[in-house]
């Protein structure tokens, strides 16, 4: 990932862009004999310019980074209250649309992807092979932990009426679902939810974007075995409008900007 400094950008506004890159200072290197302080250029940002440039600053602080990034360590790097971050964290969202990267975020943790309408040019960009599609099982067992994480395998079966221990264990080898811990009951079952994966898979950048349960078929129309159990609307979001999130996600897994 290519950082310019200061002293670069200077080096280019000069008419200098050829100077070789040993000649060029490190970030966040100082001269000899100067003081480290007085020449972070960090200390210039006071509260207002930083407010000012938030969404910038956002934008690039999750470019460099390899991996989702913590809201508050957002805010604690940039030495700002959390509520401003979240507010900016909104505006970047909004900026980016149309755009060809994209913000995800899952609980606490955001992070810069690229749009997944671009999947397939990335693919081919980078060499990589379409990823496989996933068999029914799995998305119907995908569905239910989306829908109604955490979810424990026991409930999944129930639902679904047969053994899911080979359906979770694809989710799991492909990133999809994660364990979250184990519930406090009989047996202490683990229980599953959703990765920035299952967001990248099917080209979304949060639960929120999931299609709403209610716009599928009414609950009371699938078999009475299977609707009077907690979730049954999830199986059968499967069957309707989660499907075509699927199906459109399935064919291309936009790849991570800071991978």
């Amino acid at each position: 990932m290519a950082i310019m400094t200061q002293e670069g950008r200077r080096r280019v506004r000069a008419g200098k862009p050829d100077t070789a890159a040993e000649d060029l200072p490190l970030a966040g290197a100082t001269p000899a004999g100067a003081d480290p302080l007085e020449g972070a250029e960090f200390l210039l940002w006071d509260a207002d310019r930083k407010v000012a440039s938030l969404p910038m600053l956002l934008e690039s602080l999750l470019f460099v980074a390899d991996q989702p990034v913590a809201v508050g360590d957002l805010a604690r790097v940039l030495d700002l209250p959390r509520p401003a971050v979240e507010r900016a964290l909104k505006e970047l969202d909004h900026s980016l649309a149309g755009r060809g990267l994209r913000l995800q975020r899952v609980g606490s943790q955001v992070q810069l992807v690229t749009a997944p309408e671009a999947a397939a040019f990335i693919q081919r960009f980078l060499g990589l092979e379409s990823t496989a599609r996933l068999s029914r099982a799995a998305l119907e067992t995908l569905s239910i932990i989306a829908y109604r994480q955490p979810a424990t395998r026991p409930e999944i079966e129930a639902l679904r009426g047969v053994n899911a221990e080979g359906a979770v264990r694809t989710l799991l080898a492909r990133g999809l679902v994660a364990p979250l811990g184990r519930r406090d009951t009989v047996g202490q079952p683990v229980e599953y939810g959703t990765t920035f994966q299952f967001l990248e898979y099917f080209g979304i950048g949060g639960l929120h974007e999931l299609p709403p349960l209610e716009r599928g078929r009414a609950a009371d129309e699938a078999p009475a075995e299977v609707s009077d159990l907690p979730g049954a609307a999830a199986v059968i979001a499967v069957e309707h409008d989660l499907a075509e999130v699927i199906e459109a996600g399935s064919a291309s897994a936009p790849a991570a900007a800071g991978a």
